[in-house]
């Protein structure tokens, strides 16, 4: 497998780089995976991951930022967006809306960040419409990196499969940071194993896109953290 990229763009967060514009909640994504060394308990984010299945339209913007009012976040990482294009925008709650999609309106990941860390915001990273990553500041010291993914299905080709972990292994190689936290939608049944990287409550069945995570976290000394809680 080679790890050149296709296209792998970073904005640094700024008035500039802004869209103005207005402003589904689903399933969480199947499988986390955290990069190495875990945050500090003094660093506390409220994280969560929604697979919304589409935010194409900007109603459907409307209804997420309806539906998050009444939650305790941080940042929200996004699968399945549908929004085409890479594109930076504020809502008019002050939350920033971070995108990478294709201009067929498929597939796509993101974040919704609250208002509150603009300013620790360092950069957003779009390397492909089914990965994104976004360096954060978290101390004077330490940044953070946290890359959201949505994988290929087991019915695309091995080809699309290549490419998203192509495009996995150039987000992280290139935005490494003290921390590196990797997160979302792999379409991956882990099960369970004795590989060090799974824990022990996996469940299931083991399928293809399960051994390729599991080759991925042993290769990055990664755990698969959604099976070390019941």
């Amino acid at each position: 497998m080679s790890y050149n990229h296709r296209r792998n763009s970073a904005v640094s967060v700024g008035s500039a780089d802004l869209n103005q514009g207005p402003t589904t909640q689903s399933d969480l994504g199947r499988d986390c995976v955290l990069y190495k060394r875990p945050p500090t308990p003094k660093t506390v984010l409220n994280n969560a991951t929604y697979n919304v299945r589409t935010l194409s339209e900007e109603i459907h913007l409307s209804i997420l930022e309806t539906e998050i009012e009444n939650i305790n976040w941080d940042i929200i990482r996004i699968s399945e967006m549908r929004r085409p294009g890479e594109k930076i925008q504020m809502f008019k709650s002050g939350h920033l809306l971070c995108s990478s999609g294709k201009e067929s309106k498929q597939n796509g990941v993101g974040f919704l960040i609250n208002k509150n860390l603009q300013s620790n915001i360092e950069k957003f990273t779009a390397t492909s419409d089914r990965v994104v990553s976004v360096t954060l500041r978290i101390s004077k010291r330490y940044r953070l990196t946290i890359i959201q993914v949505y994988a290929p299905t087991s019915v695309s080709s091995q080809e699309e499969l290549d490419n998203f972990y192509d495009d996995l292994y150039t987000t992280l190689n290139n935005n490494k940071a003290h921390y590196n936290i990797i997160m979302g939608d792999f379409n991956a049944k882990i099960g369970q194993g004795n590989e060090d990287c799974v824990g022990k409550f996996g469940y299931g069945e083991r399928n293809e896109r399960g051994d390729d995570l599991i080759n991925f976290a042993v290769a990055h000394d990664s755990k698969i953290m959604n099976t070390f809680f019941q």
